[in-house]
């Protein structure tokens, strides 16, 4: 059975339309995903800088209130505690911000901190890079993140200068922000992206570390790369600090509307396919018939050129006549099309035609690339790829050009690309010619060349020709003969040549000494062959034939076959800089000369606490090289404790004064514990900044030892060697003052029937008695109490921390003990005795009487003991 044609045209136009929506559903279900993904993209871009900036503006605020607060510190506030901490209680702003506020002294010292810490251990932030930050002349600084020494917990620091009202820094006013807290770093962490998804902020540079993250055990670790793979990250960089801000939105949440999106497609192209192929069955079978589908081949062929033809040529009829027709007609067509597109596709020149509406309606790929767009970016209109400050312009060129149907050429800046691909500035000219068909204009066609290179390579050569011009370095050029082709002003000026005047056959050779022509020859040439650039020393003869010493440097340029094409040449006459060099090492030569020819300890350090320099005298007092001093730091070199000794003068040398102090012997140093007198003088550059200070210091550990042995010798008696009554007034003014519980008693001791032993046996006799009495003393009383002896047979003890007043009366019972035993002279026995006066004074008791009081008591109860017979002792408490 024969099958119609009206039929089998009804299959086939059903088969079409079952085809295109498949290839429309193909298409659009690959670009769903694209699509979805860009526009989420988008808002998650629009989110992350809305957070950003916002963090951002937060830590303004955060400076903003600590600045405030700093204004509040002044001199007279830091040097009250009381005050101090009220002025920081009263700071609201301050404690509603931060988790603390702390305030410390310019050598690092950690003054004070609200709230209180637990402990009061001293601490020292003079490492912290935020206080680095400050006394280098930031206004506010933001640390790293770290765990604070005064909490022991994770935070970053934000620090502000507390400056006196002559400029002068008083110390450094921080505030604490403890990022595991609820505050902008902790509630950041905790807030959700869309239902899976979460923020991060990490810190920018080589070894980022978290400072928010929902994962509060992440916070200070090393950051990994943002999400996993297809999860959608955002990063924005926050401002005031060198942090980055991350949106994390996880792929499951991203693929999810994806998904959904392509069901649904997926269901309607279904129905929409079987629909379309019912009704163009039926309405095909009933309508098609062979000139309908002749008709509608070229209808289709018209609408869409690129099809193929689905026509029965092999008829005998007239309808494979036409059928055969039609088809050469479109070959042709085809052909002159292809060509046209392979010429447009192969121009290096974009290619439009747009109509009088300004609309475009073809550009080819060059065009495209040029102007970083997508061919549906095109749509707008021309006009619309151009900078907004353009446009008004440019449209105003185009209805002249349309009113008048004339073309027009301009030369266009704009930026192309954006979005992901980036942006960038062209420069484009446009020719543009008119459209006219059968007289009418039905719009225009233009070229457009991409002239970004070629402009900017003539604004280079203008900017580069500037630079020769205005440098008062020599630039030279010659030819590989030495024939000069371009000499700037400096160097015409240099080698008294006219501006103007041609350089015609001048020779390298002309402006150098000819001994310096076997040198160019030998060293420079050689060099520059090889490595392409030769720099160094050499000679230049000014216009007057005098020799100038030159910083000289030779280039090379090779053309595309390799071969030299010219020489350049850079100079710059260095005739007063060496002149300085010289200055300057004599000027050395002479200081260093003075150091060593002064016998005092001279140094000089930076301001960075690092030695500069020290003289041969520092080299034997401290017993190091001066190689291995210089360099290092003061507390590399002196120690912990002599840096800690001098630390406090240093601070003050550095900010401007000049001191003088005494190193006490805490400073030890190759010859030992040594005494210095040191001078430190603060040394300024020639604009007044304070560049560190220069110390003189002199040895004077002689000199204090001698003070110290005189001194001793003063408070000493010399026949016994216990204190003498000078001795016993110190002490005894010592423990008075010093006295805050317990009984201090004073027991004086005169000898009895000690004259008979000087007149039967003589002075010497007398004196070994008074030395074997006060070594008996000694061995009586404890190592704390203390022994004397006041002249002649008499003598004293201070007894101190007594717990009962019985203890004293002991101790007096012991000493009248001591004098009655038989005292051996050379094998000669003699026996005396001893009275006491014993003076008891007691803190609890009431006010501790002065010394004279005690004394006058005690040598009151003395003489009571002797007019009672002596041998004996008697105690009584002061004002009893």
């Amino acid at each position: 059975m024969k099958v119609k044609l009206e039929i089998k045209a009804a299959w086939i136009g059903a088969a079409v339309v079952v085809v295109l929506i498949g290839l429309v559903g193909s298409f659009q279900h690959h670009h769903i995903a694209r699509d979805v993904r860009a526009v989420l993209q988008t808002q998650q871009d629009a989110l992350g800088a809305s957070m950003a900036e916002s963090l951002g503006d937060k830590l303004e605020m955060h400076a903003a209130v600590l600045e405030q607060g700093a204004t509040a510190i002044d001199a007279t506030v830091l040097a009250d505690t009381a005050q101090l901490r009220r002025a920081l209680a009263r700071a609201t702003g301050v404690r509603a911000l931060f988790t603390g506020a702390f305030v410390v002294l310019p050598d690092g010292q950690l003054l004070m901190t609200e709230p209180p810490r637990p402990d009061d251990k001293p601490i020292n932030l003079a490492d912290r890079d935020y206080f680095q930050a400050v006394l280098a002349g930031r206004a506010v600084s933001l640390s790293a993140p770290m765990i604070a020494r005064a909490r022991h917990r994770a935070a970053v620091v934000m620090a502000v200068p507390l400056r006196a009202s002559d400029g002068r820094l008083l110390g450094v006013l921080g505030g604490g922000i403890e990022i595991e807290r609820d505050n902008l770093l902790g509630r950041l962490g905790s807030l959700p992206v869309g239902r899976g998804g979460h923020y991060e902020v990490v810190t920018q540079g080589a070894d980022p570390v978290y400072i928010a993250h929902p994962d509060r055990s992440r916070l200070l670790k090393p950051a990994s790369a943002a999400g996993h793979p297809g999860d959608l990250v955002t990063t924005k960089p926050v401002r005031r600090a060198d942090w980055a801000l991350r949106v994390v939105l996880p792929a499951a949440e991203v693929e999810a509307p994806i998904h959904a999106a392509q069901q649904r497609l997926l269901l309607q192209l279904t129905l929409l396919g079987g629909a379309s192929a019912l009704i163009g069955w039926l309405a095909m079978r009933r309508l098609l018939r062979p000139l309908t589908a002749l008709h509608q081949a070229m209808r289709s062929w018209r609408a869409s050129p690129g099809q193929p033809l689905r026509l029965r040529t092999s008829l005998p009829d007239e309808r494979g006549e036409l059928a055969r027709e039609f088809e050469a007609l479109a070959r042709d067509a085809r052909q002159r099309e292809a060509e046209l597109a392979a010429v447009s596709d192969a121009s290096p020149l974009g290619l439009f035609r747009a109509g009088i509406d300004g609309r475009l309606s073809y550009v080819n790929d060059a065009y495209l690339r040029m102007h970083g767009v997508t061919l549906e970016e095109v749509r707008a209109g021309r006009a619309m790829l151009m900078p907004a400050e353009q446009r008004e312009a440019a449209l105003q060129s185009w209805h002249d050009a349309v009113v008048h149907g004339h073309g027009f050429s301009s030369v266009r800046r704009l930026q192309r690309g954006g979005g992901a691909r980036g942006t960038s500035t062209a420069t484009l000219a446009v020719r543009c010619a008119p459209l006219v068909v059968d007289g009418r204009l039905e719009g225009f066609v233009g070229t457009v060349e991409d002239v970004t290179e070629r402009t900017a390579a003539e604004e280079k050569l203008m900017a580069v020709n500037a630079i020769f011009d205005a440098t008062t370095d020599f630039v030279v050029q010659a030819l590989p003969d030495g024939r000069i082709t371009y000499m700037n002003p400096a160097a015409r000026r240099a080698a008294g040549i006219g501006l103007n005047e041609p350089l015609g056959e001048r020779q390298a050779s002309d402006f150098h000494p000819a001994w310096a022509h076997e040198r160019f020859r030998k060293e420079v040439l050689p060099a520059v062959l090889q490595r392409g650039v030769w720099v160094g020393d050499f000679v230049l003869l000014d216009g007057q034939g005098q020799e100038r010493p030159i910083s000289h440097m030779v280039l090379a340029h090779h053309g595309a076959d390799g071969r030299i094409r010219h020489f350049s040449a850079v100079m710059r006459d260095v005739s007063a800089e060496r002149q300085a060099e010289q200055e300057q090492r004599r000027q050395a030569a002479t200081l260093r000369s003075m150091t060593e020819a002064i016998p005092a300890i001279m140094l000089a350090v930076g301001a960075d606490g690092r030695f500069r320099f020290v003289n041969s005298s520092f080299e034997r007092w401290h017993g190091l090289a001066r190689g291995s001093v210089t360099g290092r730091t003061v507390q590399e070199v002196l120690g912990t404790d002599g840096h800690l000794l001098q630390q406090a003068w240093v601070a003050r040398v550095l900010a401007g004064d000049t001191v003088r102090y005494e190193t006490g012997e805490g400073l030890c140093t190759a010859l030992g514990p040594r005494h210095l007198m040191v001078n430190l003088v603060p040394l300024r550059l020639d604009d007044h900044t304070l560049d560190g200070y220069v110390g003189v210091a002199y040895d004077i550990s002689d000199r204090k030892e001698q003070e110290a042995r005189l001194e001793a010798l003063s408070r000493t008696d010399p026949l016994t060697g216990v204190l003498n009554r000078a001795g016993l007034q110190q002490r005894l003014d010592q423990l008075l003052q010093e006295a805050r519980s317990g009984h201090l008693a004073l027991l004086y001791i005169d000898l009895d029937h000690f004259k008979p032993v000087n007149d039967q046996h003589g002075h010497p006799a007398g004196d070994a008695l008074l030395r074997q009495f006060a070594q008996r003393m000694l061995a009586i009383v404890r190592p704390t109490d203390t022994v004397a002896r006041l002249g002649g047979d008499e003598f004293a003890i201070l007894l101190t921390h007594l717990r009962e007043r019985a203890n004293a009366d002991r101790v007096a019972a012991k000493v009248v003990q001591a004098a009655s035993c038989p005292f051996d002279l050379d094998g000669t026995f003699v026996q005396v005795g001893a009275s006491v006066g014993v003076a008891v004074a007691s803190a609890a008791e009431g006010p501790m009487p002065d010394a004279a009081t005690l004394i006058a008591q005690a040598d009151m109860l003395l003489y009571r003991a002797k007019r009672a017979g002596g041998s004996r002792h008697m105690a009584e408490a002061v004002g009893a």
